[in-house]
């Protein structure tokens, strides 16, 4: 039987508060991971921004001073070129005086073939400067893409943060309502364990009466079987003495059993007359006079000694049946186990009833119609199995054919025929 402890419902709603202030304790705490984690990336990003305006803004004020420079070598050139036209001026005024001018007008040639190589050096600095300009204004289209690429990757992720903190506070809500309804079902769960265990109370003091009742009761019980105890003592005394005495009483029982047989004789002959056959008459019976033990046949082919008496044991008349034959035989199994060998035989000539008398007629089932042998093996068992308690016995079997003066062992196994004497298998 279990017993539970009862909860207040103030104690419940502080249980159920508790553990809804922790879920909300871990669901802040997770949307304060998250939103550190994006204040960090976008620092990142920032960081990231910040240096590429540095370095940017570092390459342009490099090329703008290359700009400078070169500006001011091509005004510095415009000068010279200047001067140069003003000087070739006078060389072509002078150009008519003297050798002199010849030599200047070769001046003036060579003078105009160095500005031919500066302007050339002029025009490849200018494309130059063109090619570093095109190529600062593509990385700088560049990094403005991944800065708006960055920027869009930001907002993405600030969705899908936003979107997971919506997600989070409608979990939040599903598990206020939740909670809501397993609190009113624990309340119904309480009530009906709460009428369980009023049930179970009462029963248990109606169980405590009855078993202080039954307590009563075997205390009663054990005193009557106390009593019943001694006096079934003082009654088992003589039994025990009367044990103590029975196998004596047995032997002496068996000793005087089979004494008052051999006073009866070890020796007996039994006669029993068959009946005439159907069909023939009374007439041609031979018997002359039977009684108990005597019997008298006549034989007219013998003349004056035609008359001859003959003595038995007992005389069984034709109509006697087989139990009343085996009634006079049956002492004699019970002699056999008591240790005594006995033998039991029918002895007359073919159609005397011998198998008839041993065994019974063929395909016997009746009470009435078994014959000795099977109403001896009847009793050998049953008076075996009375006095299986104290006495056990071991039974074998043998059986042999006498033919023509022949003794062959029918149980062996050997087929060739054996005469007598031969080893008996059992």
């Amino acid at each position: 039987m279990v017993f539970l402890k009862k909860a207040s419902k103030e104690e419940m709603e502080k249980y159920l508060m508790y553990g809804l202030q922790m879920k909300i304790q871990r669901v802040a705490c997770l949307l304060r991971k998250v939103s550190q984690e994006i204040e960090r990336r976008i620092s990142t990003q920032a960081e990231h921004l910040r240096t590429q305006s540095n370095l940017f803004k570092a390459r342009e004020e490099k090329y703008q001073s290359r700009i400078r420079v070169l500006e001011a070598i091509a005004s510095g050139n415009k000068e010279e070129s200047e001067i140069f036209a003003g000087k070739l001026q006078r060389l072509k005024v002078e150009k008519g005086k003297d050798e002199e001018k010849k030599e200047n007008e070769k001046k003036i040639i060579r003078l105009m073939k160095m500005l031919d190589d500066k302007n050339l050096v002029i025009l490849e600095l200018t494309q130059k400067l063109e090619a570093a300009k095109t190529q600062y204004e593509s990385q700088c289209s560049q990094l403005e893409k991944e800065a708006g690429d960055a920027k869009a990757e930001l907002r993405r992720k600030s969705q899908d943060y936003e979107h997971q903190s919506e997600e989070l506070r409608n979990e939040v809500k599903e598990l206020e309502t939740s909670s809501d309804s397993k609190y009113q079902e624990w309340n119904v769960k309480k009530n009906h364990l709460q009428a369980v265990i009023n049930f179970q109370f009462s029963s248990l003091q109606k169980l405590k009466l009855s078993w202080e009742s039954i307590r009563q009761d075997v205390v009663k019980e054990q005193t009557v079987y106390a009593e019943e105890c001694n006096r079934l003592g003082v009654n088992l005394k003589p039994l025990v003495h009367a044990s103590q005495n029975y196998q004596v009483i047995l032997a002496e029982n068996k000793k005087m059993f089979n004494e008052i047989l051999e006073l009866k004789g070890n020796i007996r002959v039994f006669c029993r007359i068959r009946p005439s056959l159907v069909g023939k008459k009374e007439t041609q019976s031979i018997i002359e006079d039977m009684g108990e033990t005597d019997l008298v046949v006549e034989n007219p082919s013998k003349g004056k000694d035609a008359l001859r008496s003959f003595k038995f044991n007992k005389i069984f008349g034709p109509a006697t049946t087989q139990g009343e034959v085996y009634s006079d035989i049956q002492p004699f199994v019970r002699s056999v186990l008591d240790g005594y060998n006995v033998c039991m035989f029918a002895y007359g000539q073919t159609g005397s009833g011998k198998t008839y008398t041993m065994t019974g007629p063929s395909g016997a089932t009746s009470e009435n119609l078994l014959g000795v042998n099977y109403r001896a093996l009847n009793d050998l068992f049953r008076i075996s199995t009375s006095r299986s308690s104290f006495t056990d016995y071991e039974i074998w079997v043998q059986m042999v054919e006498i033919y023509n003066e022949q003794v062959r062992d029918l149980l062996s196994t050997d087929d060739s025929q054996k005469r007598y004497p031969f080893i008996i298998s059992f």
